[in-house]
């Protein structure tokens, strides 16, 4: 029986999973220091970095989705074969951008999901109920990481 898997494949699989989460706490913490330090500079002193982190997290979940978004794709694929650039449905690059695979344009298409505006929204909804901010102030604050790393992302691509 041929084994096409292997013991390479099934290691590199073993690490990736705890990684991947270890990255997403990483991004909780940072986002959750960044909503701590805007709070203590604009907004209520008495929430603590511990609420950011929930905050942080519980804006994380509609990834849920986006994982869920993915399966569905696999298991409608005839062979279960999905190129890197079709492995995420939800991205802009799928609805709207479509360049070229080659293209930064597409991998910086690829990043943008509709789950990073849900994120967003989550966030935002978070920070007005906690801090009792107006949903102008509130969307600002909760967009201004994802407008500033994908805005200077595509001044660097253009």
């Amino acid at each position: 029986m041929n084994n096409t898997y292997g013991i390479g494949n099934a290691l590199v699989d073993i690490i990736a999973a705890p990684s991947k989460a270890l990255d997403e706490v990483r991004i909780y913490l940072l986002q959750a220091a960044y909503l701590h330090v805007v709070n203590k500079v604009t907004g209520n002193p008495e929430l603590r970095f511990g609420h950011w982190f929930a905050l942080s997290a519980w804006s994380g979940f509609p990834m849920v989705f986006q994982a869920l978004s993915l399966f569905v794709l696999i298991a409608m694929t005839a062979n279960r074969q999905l190129g890197q650039h079709e492995l995420s449905p939800l991205s802009l690059q799928t609805l709207l951008i479509r360049a070229d695979a080659g293209s930064p344009w597409a991998t910086w298409g690829s990043s943008i999901t509709l789950i990073t505006f849900w994120t967003i929204g989550l966030l935002a909804l978070g920070i007005m109920r906690w801090t009792g901010a107006s949903l102008v102030k509130a969307v600002v604050i909760a967009a201004v990481p994802s407008v500033l790393i994908f805005g200077v992302w595509a001044l660097v691509i253009a």
